[in-house]
């Protein structure tokens, strides 16, 4: 798996994990002005939104271009790292690495949020 192709899917399951629970796909898609199978696409890492695009999911996902820049990096971060440690020679180590790597895009995506809930938290008492 090619670093694009590693970024295309860190990128979709930051996505996934950030609509999952409050929108459906349809609900992002419409309030980001995208079409269903262009937000389908990217969650499933077929395709990169571009700027613009990212832009539009961000708000869409009440949050900022740069909050949601910073969570895919931080999420491809992690996957690349975890498969820096399982990886090695051969066609089964890359699976398994890539597969390793996906596990580590949801967990450090839920990381992530938690992290995040427990700031607005902290926000929400101080005022």
């Amino acid at each position: 798996m090619d670093e694009r192709a590693v970024y295309a899917a860190v990128t979709g399951q930051v996505i996934q994990r950030l609509r999952a629970g409050r929108l459906s796909q349809a609900a992002l898609a419409a309030r980001a002005g995208l079409s269903p199978s262009a937000l389908s696409r990217f969650e499933n890492g077929q395709s990169m939104p571009d700027l613009y695009e990212q832009r539009r999911l961000a708000l869409a996902l009440d949050r900022t271009p740069g909050q949601l820049a910073e969570l895919f990096e931080q999420a491809f971060a992690r996957a690349t790292q975890v498969a820096q440690q399982v990886g090695g020679e051969g066609q089964w180590n890359r699976i398994s690495a890539a597969a390793i790597a996906g596990l580590a895009v949801i967990a450090a995506v839920a990381i992530l949020e938690e992290a995040e809930k427990k700031n607005r938290k902290r926000t929400t008492r101080k005022r």
